[in-house]
Formats: C-alpha cells, sequence, structure tokens
C-alpha cells in the first residue's frame, strides 16, 4: 500500500470515527452513579472514577470492544452540555475523553482527547 492510499485510508477512519462519536442526544449516566450501569461493567465504572480525578465532572457511555477485554469509555465532560456548547463539534472544552479499560488487567491502559 502506498503513502497516499494509507494517507486517504488513515483520514477516512478519523472520519468516521468522529461520526459515529458525536454528542450523545441525551446526557448518559453520571460516572459516580455505579448502579446506573450494567452490573459487569461496575468494577470498571469505579476504576475510571478513580482515574479521572474528579468523576462528578464526567456522564459515561461503554463500548465493549475486542470481544469484551477491552470497554471504551466515552467520557463527556459536563461542560459539554453547558447552552453555550451542546451541538458545538469536536470538544470545545478540551475535556471529553475516551478512556480505555482492559477487563484481563483490571486496569485503565489508554486514554484519547
Amino acid at each position: 500500500m502506498n503513502t497516499s492510499t494509507r494517507l486517504l485510508l488513515c483520514f477516512a477512519t478519523c472520519i468516521v470515527g468522529m461520526a459515529t462519536h458525536a454528542e450523545p442526544q441525551t446526557k448518559p449516566a453520571p460516572l459516580t452513579r455505579t448502579t446506573a450501569f450494567p452490573e459487569q461493567y461496575r468494577d470498571a465504572v469505579r476504576a475510571v472514577a478513580r482515574y479521572v480525578g474528579s468523576p462528578q465532572d464526567f456522564f459515561a457511555e461503554i463500548e465493549p470492544q475486542k470481544d469484551g477485554r477491552e470497554l471504551v469509555f466515552h467520557l463527556w465532560h459536563k461542560s459539554a452540555f453547558t447552552p453555550e456548547d451542546i451541538g458545538a463539534a469536536g470538544n470545545p472544552g478540551g475535556k471529553c475523553r475516551d478512556v480505555v479499560y482492559d477487563t484481563k488487567k483490571h486496569s485503565v491502559t489508554q486514554t484519547w482527547w
């Protein structure tokens, strides 16, 4: 595969990723409300809450990946739901992020802003 093809593939992947992780229509569950998440994810929710340091500021959606070996937490900062930022493209406050939790290691392994 040549360089141009790789760049085009990378660009297309980024565009699709941004489209599929658009701002939710309603607020997801607060990261501090562990019982709002399915039982099998609650240990992971607690670990991610400790990891971010200010869990009261975040709402979370969980996306299992790699046959459940990883859980991607789409964390929405409370600032994403302010009137001036609702519907804004990207991450206007710079505080929303994705956190990857490894279910075998029982720990956070990656963070993406």
